[in-house]
């Protein structure tokens, strides 16, 4: 017995190591990455201007850079669905181009995993947040295709989407390089009224395979707090997930990673299914209201009194909806 108990603690030192000197690696190439990127202001990029709307609606997808036959089935559903729901703009919450990002803005990858999957879309602005998987590759190159790009809008790894009404901010962020973005966070949300939303791509709370992460909780959830954010939405997980975090006077976590491939998900309300990763959340305070590990994706209907968010799966069919209220 002790022998076995020996091999455990070796493995999960093992595997301790393992993950710290991942993460100083990865820490280096973020430093060495960010040094070559050149920020754009949002309000340069060519987009459409809803300023005056008094009502928006916008898809929310994650995790589709695939290319494969389901990326397309899912991009011909997405258009159809928004095409009925009059969406404004798109939002991604990450790993835009599988398996390892971009090298340049001119790469094919762009065209075959981006492009063509949506040309049924039309010029709608997708508004991005990087991945891991685009973290494998360049990041500047993403910022330099959203001045080619006809829908492709990335403008830095942290940014206010522009040109919404003043009842809206939704402002996007990335995983890493997180302890330099908390403050410019903070100084833009504090500071509005109305309806606030971030996004991203790993999720603080996650009943999937990656699970619920220390780091989102330690660097964002002060700001959510502080700034009484309404809404985070993430990917990172392959499934649809809606978690309530705080009760009535707190925020929804939405995952929405399920584009083109899917994964299993805890669901804590059938006893027949296993939960598939290490980093389980029943714990009170955090109520998982919807799950699903079904092909999806999001769209948000959003006035100045109200806001609305369902889930459709693959056939375009309505899997999920829930509604909040100012």
């Amino acid at each position: 017995m002790k022998y076995i108990i020996y091999i455990f603690l070796f493995l999960v030192s093992f595997q301790s190591f393992a993950n710290v000197y991942w993460l100083e690696l990865r820490e280096k190439e973020v430093k060495r990455k960010l040094k070559s990127l050149s920020p754009l202001d949002p309000q340069s990029i060519a987009s459409k201007d809803l300023r005056d709307k008094k009502e928006l609606t916008f898809a929310v997808i994650g995790d589709f850079g695939m290319g494969n036959k389901n990326h397309y089935k899912m991009a011909t559903v997405l258009a159809e669905v928004c095409k009925k729901r009059e969406c404004d703009f798109i939002i991604t919450v990450g790993d835009n181009i599988y398996g390892s990002g971009i090298q340049g803005s001119d790469s094919p990858q762009l065209k075959s995993k981006f492009e063509k999957p949506f040309k049924d879309l039309g010029k709608i602005d997708f508004w991005l947040s990087m991945g891991n998987h685009d973290w494998d590759g360049e990041i500047a190159p993403a910022v330099e295709y959203s001045l080619k790009g006809p829908r492709w809008r990335f403008p830095n790894i942290h940014y206010q989407v522009p040109l919404l009404p003043d009842w809206l901010t939704l402002y996007a962020f990335d995983y890493y390089d997180l302890s330099n973005q908390k403050k410019p966070m903070m100084d833009t949300l504090c500071k509005k009224e109305g309806w606030k939303l971030i996004y991203n791509h790993h999720p603080m709370y996650s009943h999937g395979n990656h699970g619920s992460s220390l780091v989102m909780r330690y660097y964002i959830k002060p700001v959510i707090k502080k700034c009484d954010v309404d809404m985070i939405l993430s990917g990172h997980d392959h499934h649809l997930e809606h978690i309530q975090v705080g009760g009535n006077d707190g925020f929804d976590q939405i995952i929405s990673g399920s584009f083109s491939s899917h994964r299993s998900v805890w669901d804590p309300h059938r006893r027949n299914h296993r939960r598939s990763g290490p980093h389980q959340i029943p714990r009170r305070g955090y109520i998982q209201e919807f799950a699903s590990t079904k092909h999806g994706f999001g769209i948000v209907k959003v006035s100045k009194e109200k806001l609305t968010f369902s889930f459709y799966g693959l056939k375009g069919k309505k899997l999920y909806k829930f509604k909040r209220t100012k």
